[in-house]
């Protein structure tokens, strides 16, 4: 019996431990939160509310910044803590339409006609080389369309 219980204090501690796991990245927000579910991106907790978070890193760091709309600020967080999350929120945003941006000008780039000038047609669009024949291939026949068709008038 006493086996059973320490196994069941050992279960509990490393239940305790896995439950606040940081995630190994140098992003501002796991400064002020931590992983619930070890496999689960998404599941945060705020370390200065203790508030549990279902939509990850992104939606921490506006808690702690203040910025309402899609979560409660968070009521502990300091100006320095706030100005450091919002300057990361505004980074990433910046990174984002940047990126964005390249993506439009390279589509910009290529010219695209709407005349068929541009249009090749090919004699035969490389077809696959021919099956090995196996041994049950010499018992068979190719079966000639034309000469199924010449029977049948």
């Amino acid at each position: 019996m006493e086996t059973v219980g320490s196994s069941a204090a050992s279960n509990s501690e490393t239940v305790g431990s896995l439950a606040t796991v940081k995630r190994k990245s140098d992003d501002v927000g796991w400064d002020y939160g931590e992983l619930t579910v070890p496999n689960n991106n998404d599941k945060v907790k705020c370390n200065l509310c203790n508030k549990a978070f279902s939509g990850g890193i992104n939606l921490l760091k506006q808690h702690i910044a203040g910025i309402r709309g899609n979560v409660k600020p968070c009521p502990k967080s300091t100006p320095l803590d706030k100005s450091k999350c919002l300057q990361a929120l505004e980074e990433t945003k910046k990174r984002r339409h940047d990126k964005k941006e390249r993506i439009e000008e390279v589509r910009d780039e290529v010219a695209i006609s709407k005349d068929g000038d541009d249009v090749v047609e090919l004699d035969s669009a490389g077809s696959k080389p021919m099956r090995p024949l196996g041994p049950m291939d010499q018992f068979a026949r190719a079966i000639d369309p034309d000469a199924s068709l010449r029977k049948t008038r």
